[in-house]
């Protein structure tokens, strides 16, 4: 009987995909990679994934799926065998390719083999086949040997070939090229049947499928049978290995059997159900020796096992199921040696290992326990001849060594009760006193004499630092005890605490000379000096494996700690602190380990237990492997997808260098691996892309690596993997290209250059053209600047004149009125100069008088040169339908024109005529100093004056026509001219008729201005108006007029008008544009965005003729926009206008029906407003608490404000606008029926009927029962 616990046989799992169970061979390629032979195909195990190839994907349709045999040569061709025939692995092209002789095709291959020559050999049932590696093209060519035999097997004895047949074994020489059977006399008949045939050392070992083993010498001269089992007779022999002293037999039926130099069996592997570490078959076929120190095991019905002998120095103890002599439970909560065994604490008592006899023993039968219950033993000490065993649930217990009769504590000792049910730890110290600690209960001393409790609770361990002073470790942190005085301290320093040692709990402690060290569940390993009460720490961050620390133990120079996470062996130099970490793929028997179980060995073994058992081996035993993983690509990606487009790759990716891909191919990723053989999980990698990442990453076990939106450029990517020490190989890189787009080539950035270039000298000529803008705009403001400055004393003038019709005045006026045009000829430049011509404004003129007047306009300058003017009016129609400011200003500067350039004492003709277009025709012809021919192309531009007039010193500055062009144009009329030098002009004009466009509420403006004050006027003397003006004389004046009808009041600039506006609350606003300090724009903004203020209707004044202006302030809110000079009447019937707007929606409001009012109210902020307002009311509606108060702190305003407001929008004060509410809520209420009178009183918040009915009738002229008749 042969022990199999010494050896552990890990079955091979694969992650993605099923591994055949039947399995037939086992090699590795030069890259690590383990190549597996089945009965389904082939598979390639990179040690993490597996890959499968059959005739579907990978292998040649001729020759099946059942492949026997898998070999890889001395120059890594990698060989198949199977049911149909032979191929070779093209790495390349990641397939297998089919080997085919010309004459007759190979059947069935049971053996491949080179020889030392470097022919391959194949053993098939059809005969033996040769190959010569040195041909370049995959053909046999060479004579095939022994075709009518089934070969079994070939080797290779100095320099022939043995062959093993149906028919007895044969050899072939190498410089005859013959074949010769070989005659063995003394060898049993059965030697026909040979399985396996190899040549260990100078021997050749032959087995058969009847179970027998045959030794030759290397001439076959000397032949012997082995004798070694009687179990393996009449069972095939499939595999016979050599490896360190030990031969390794494979036997289809009865596993591994393990013979000695001298042929002894030494062990014998076999399957066990009942032990997770058996192989998993009896039926063994191949065995498999890596150079990387794995040894695997092909079976038929078990797949593949692998064994890891670096593994085995962890031994393990695991229950095994059905077997008594095993470990009783995995979960393993405490160790300890006595003597020649190993007591184990577990969740179902205690087992206890024999060391010698590596036996079993079992104690389960505890008192206060019965057959549905067992108890947990969390701790274990011995005390002479007996163990103290602390338990979770009933308390101390106390063990005989010899017999192991079980007592519990308070039957021994019935005067010394102990009050602690769950104990964590049991110690002895120096005196022989017992100390116990654990939860819900006190740290408990039991001397001889008495018992002691201290006020310390959830202790995990216990150790002594002298003959005095006893230490305690828990939840509470560090506890030195004074066994003398009876009396603990606490170590502040080691307390948990967020900011400097953040632990749940203490776990285990180690005392040692000039440290106190401490294992936390939360912080790792602690370090406490007790001279200079430093604390340092080692965990994660330091590479241990965990910060969960559940055991140490020290051995000569270094630290052995159990965490759960695994084991960490910790060393400390003077330069650096070196941690390795074990697990379970290193031969541990779980990750996770438990607090309280682990001891040091006499012998010097070290024993954990954890969560699957226990873990014992020495550390002196532990050898680095030095195995180098192999760094593998195995597929590459664009856009998450596995790339197979032969184009882009033409090779399988581990066999590029570098690769091409187009400019829209710039996401791509790499998955790779390195080869580690049983040591996978512990491989970490580092990457780096050179031309885009600056640093390695940092280290991961993350094999897959993807970059996105690549720019085009030459990238290196390189790759490392580590052992199972950390230590990083050699890098293995490769060079991807992204290719520019069509876009980014060489012939595109010509162009691009060329337009560049292009694009500066436009740019150029944009910035010239901006600075002529700039310089125009900047010239456009000094106007506006000057004719405000003018404008605003003019608009005093006629002010005052405005209701002084004397002859003087009249003349005066018209005067002022004639400067006022000129000035706004200036204006007219800036409207017409930046492409912002005011829209045109369509009204009906009567063309004789409108010309006749402008004409008489020009009377004392045609006196004074003595000309004339000759109106012909050729027209049908006498109405024209046009914008009566642009015809003004068109005839104005060519009659203007036409007066400055005459000779005098000549006349001037004025032809107005009307074309087939229904347009108007107008001619202005003078008789003067014309317009030379060089001139004439750019008359009609800005500032141009021709030489002629410049040099005549006549006044101007080329806007006038300037002006009537863009007028014309901007109507889509036509300007001409013809013009001699010294002959005199003729400007022709054509203007559309807008006929069709006229809108009578057009000419109303007009008319608006010439109306009389009206008689309404006075019903609104106690409204208040502000008027915020910077001219004092204007604002005088304005005062002055205004306070005949109004209460007004005065501001002198923006600033001042926003304070008045607060404190007065007026109707009103009439402010300049142009003011120091705060400007009116920014007034208006101010008091818009003020819920108090944003309900006042705003006047603008100005003397700036701009579009711009007068759109930003009718988009903030402002009412309405008047140019100086000012016509008095015009402004007070547009103040008129307002007001009584404002009185309509009062009454509107008033007698509206429902809460809706956005049909009469044309401003938006006005109308949200009291709906935000009508709905704060209506959903308190029947809160009797309420408030006015409660309302003005929802809407954001104070009593006064809001008073204001309402009075100012629908003249109600606040206390009214709640009723009005409420009674309106009512009449929708009775509308719907749904309620009697006095149900809808008190739904409508009226607290008295009575109140209600009286002021519903006083509302809406009706009683409520009358309103509810009318609805029938």
């Amino acid at each position: 009987m042969f022990a199999q616990n010494d050896k552990t046989f890990e079955k091979l799992n694969i992650e993605k995909g099923d591994l055949q169970s039947i399995v037939y061979s086992v090699c590795y390629d030069e890259f690590g990679n383990a190549w597996f032979a089945t009965e389904d195909g082939l598979v390639r195990y990179n040690s993490k994934e597996a890959y499968f190839y059959n005739t579907y994907e990978g292998l040649p349709e001729g020759i099946g799926n059942r492949v026997f045999k898998v070999f890889n040569d001395s120059d890594n061709n990698l060989w198949i065998g199977t049911e149909k025939g032979l191929a070779k692995f093209n790495f390349n092209k990641n397939i297998f390719e089919e080997i085919n002789d010309a004459k007759s095709k190979i059947s069935k291959v049971n053996y491949i083999f080179e020889d030392t020559n470097k022919n391959i050999w194949i053993a098939t049932n059809n005969g033996l086949w040769k190959i010569h590696k040195n041909k370049n093209k995959n053909e046999i060519n060479s004579k095939q040997f022994l075709e009518n035999y089934i070969i079994s097997g070939i080797t290779e004895s100095d320099t022939k070939i043995i062959i093993s047949t149906n028919k007895g074994l044969y050899t072939f020489r190498n410089d005859a090229n013959t074949i010769l059977e070989t005659n063995l006399h003394l060898v049993s008949k059965n030697i026909k049947t040979a399985s396996a045939i190899k040549k260990i050392q100078d021997n050749i070992y032959l087995g058969t499928k009847e179970g027998q083993l045959f030794k030759f010498n290397s001439e076959l001269s000397n032949q012997q049978q082995i004798h070694f089992s009687e179990k393996q007779k009449g069972l095939t022999i499939r595999d016979i290995e050599f490896n360190t002293d030990r031969f390794t037999i494979a036997i289809d039926g009865e596993g591994l059997m393990i013979l000695d130099e001298n042929f002894n069996l030494v062990n014998h592997y076999y399957n066990d159900e009942n032990n997770p570490k058996s192989i998993s078959s009896n039926g063994v076929y191949d065995v498999y020796f890596g150079n990387d120190g794995i040894i695997w095991y092909a079976t038929y019905g078990g797949g593949v096992n692998f064994r890891a002998p670096s593994k085995e120095i962890f031994k393990t103890f695991n229950h095994q199921i059905n077997n008594k002599n095993s470990l009783d439970y995995n979960i393993t909560r405490a160790i300890l040696q006595v003597d020649q065994t190993i007591w184990f604490g577990t969740k179902k008592g205690i087992s206890i290992y024999d060391l010698t006899s590596k036996k079993w023993k079992h104690l389960t039968n505890f008192p206060n326990t019965t057959a549905y219950s067992e108890e947990v033993i969390l701790s274990l000490v011995r005390d002479g001849e007996y163990i103290w065993a602390g338990s979770y649930y009933h308390g101390l217990y106390r063990i005989s060594i010899k017999s192991n009769k079980i007592e519990t504590f308070n039957s021994i000792y019935p005067n010394q009760k102990i009050n602690l049910n769950k104990i964590f730890k049991v110690f002895i110290d120096t005196d022989h006193d017992l100390w116990i600690g654990g939860i819900d209960g006190k740290l408990t001393q039991v001397t001889k004499e008495k018992v002691v409790e201290y006020k310390i609770q959830d202790i995990r361990d216990i150790t002594q630092k002298s003959s005095n002073e006893i230490i305690a470790v828990g939840k509470e942190g560090v506890f030195i005890v004074n066994k003398l005085n009876e009396r603990f301290s606490k170590i502040a320093l080691l307390n948990p605490n967020k900011e400097t040692l953040h632990y749940n709990t203490i776990n285990c402690v180690l005392v040692e000379k000039d440290y106190l060290v401490l294992g936390t569940n939360g912080n790792g390993l602690v370090f406490y000096n007790w001279e200079t009460k430093k604390i340092n720490r080692l965990n994660s961050s330091n590479k241990i494996n965990s910060n969960i620390i559940q055991g140490i133990l020290k051995t000569d120079n270094e630290y052995w700690i159990s965490t759960s996470k695994g084991i960490s062996q910790i060393k400390f130099d003077s330069n650096d602190t070196i941690v390795k970490n074990f697990n379970k793929t290193d031969g541990l028997s779980s990750n996770e380990f438990n607090y309280g179980a682990y001891e040091k060995l006499a012998d010097g073994n070290l024993v954990f237990g954890g969560i699957d058992g226990v873990t014992m081996f020495h550390p002196d035993h532990l050898k680095n492997r030095n195995v180098i993983p192999n760094l593998f690509f195995e597929e590459f990606y664009i856009d998450n997808q596995i790339v197979t487009d032969s184009k882009i790759l033409k090779n399988h990716i581990n066999e590029l260098s570098s690769i091409q891909l187009q400019y829209n191919q710039n996401s791509f990723g790499l998955k790779f691996v390195g080869i580690l053989q049983g040591y996978a999980n512990k491989v970490k990698y580092i990457y780096k892309l050179e031309g885009f990442d600056k640093n390695w990453s940092e280290p991961s076990t993350k094999n897959q690596i993807n970059y996105t939106n690549l720019s085009s450029g030459k990238y290196t990517l390189k790759v490392k993997a580590s052992d199972e020490l950390g230590k990083f190989a050699s890098e293995k890189a490769i060079v991807i290209v992204i290719s520019s787009p069509w876009y980014a080539s060489f012939w595109a950035y010509i162009i691009y250059g060329v337009l560049i270039i292009a694009m500066i000298f436009g740019l150029v000529y944009l910035i010239k053209i901006f600075e002529i803008q700039k310089n125009k705009e900047e010239q456009i403001e000094f106007f506006n600047n000057i004719t405000h400055e003018i404008k605003t004393p003019l608009a005093i003038l006629l002010t005052t004149l405005e209701d002084k019709n004397n002859d003087e005045n009249v003349r005066v006026k018209s005067n002022i009125e004639r400067i006022n045009a000129l000035i706004n000829q200036m204006l007219n430049f800036q409207k017409f100069s930046i492409n912002n011509a005011p829209a045109i404004q369509v009204a009906k003129i009567n063309l004789n008088d409108f010309i006749t007047n402008i004409i008489n306009d020009f009377k004392p300058l045609l006196e004074q040169k003595e000309l004339t003017i000759e109106i012909q009016n050729n027209c049908i129609k006498e109405l024209f339908y046009y914008d009566e400011d642009y015809l003004n200003k068109i005839l104005f500067n060519l009659i203007s024109n036409a007066i400055k350039y005459s000779f005098e004492k000549n006349k001037i003709i004025v032809t107005i005529d009307s074309n087939d277009k229904n347009s108007l025709l107008i001619k202005v012809k003078d008789f003067g100093i014309g317009i030379p021919k060089s001139a004439q192309k750019n008359i009609l531009t800005k500032f141009f004056r021709a030489k002629n007039v410049m040099n005549n010193q006549f006044s101007g500055t080329g806007l006038g026509l300037m002006i009537v062009k863009n007028i014309v144009e901007n109507s889509r009329g036509k300007i001409t001219f013809k013009s001699s030098l010294n002959k005199g002009t003729i400007f022709k004009v054509v203007l559309p008729s807008f006929e069709k466009q006229y809108s009578e509420s057009v000419i109303q403006t007009k008319e608006l201005s010439e109306i009389e004050v009206s008689n309404e006027i006075h019903k609104y003397t106690d409204k208040k108006v502000l008027v915020v003006e910077d001219n004092d004389d204007l604002r005088e004046y304005l005062v002055k007029t205004l306070e005949n009808y109004f209460l007004v009041y005065e501001a002198k600039n923006g600033k001042e008008g926003l304070e008045f506006a607060h404190n007065i609350f007026p109707d009103l606003i009439l402010t300049d544009f142009m003011m120091p300090i705060m400007d009116g724009l920014e007034m208006c903004i101010k008091i818009k965005e003020d819920i108090n203020l944003n309900h006042i209707p705003i006047f603008m004044l100005t003397a700036l003729h701009n579009t711009i202006h007068k759109k930003e302030s009718t988009e903030i809110g402002v009412t309405e926009y008047i140019e100086k000079p000012i016509n008095i009447s015009f402004l007070l019937a547009k103040i008129i206008s307002v007001f009584s707007w404002q009185e309509n929606l009062r009454e509107h409001y008033k007698h509206q029906t429902d809460i809706n009012i956005a049909g009469k109210n044309k401003v938006t902020k006005e109308n949200e407003f009291l709906i935000k307002l009508e709905s704060i009311i209506l959903d308190k509606i029947k809160d009797e608490s309420f408030s006015l108060q409660d309302i003005c702190d929802n809407i954001g305003m104070s009593r006064t404000s809001l008073y204001m407001k309402l009075k100012n929008l629908i003249d109600l004060s606040p206390q009214d606008f709640i009723i009005h509410v409420k009674l309106k809520h009512a009449k929708k209420l009775l509308i719907e029926g749904d309620s009697n009178i006095k149900e809808v009183a008190y739904a409508s918040g009226f607290s008295n009927p009575k109140y209600f009915s009286t002021s519903f009738k006083k509302v809406f002229g009706l009683s409520p029962s009358e309103f509810v008749k009318n609805l029938k």
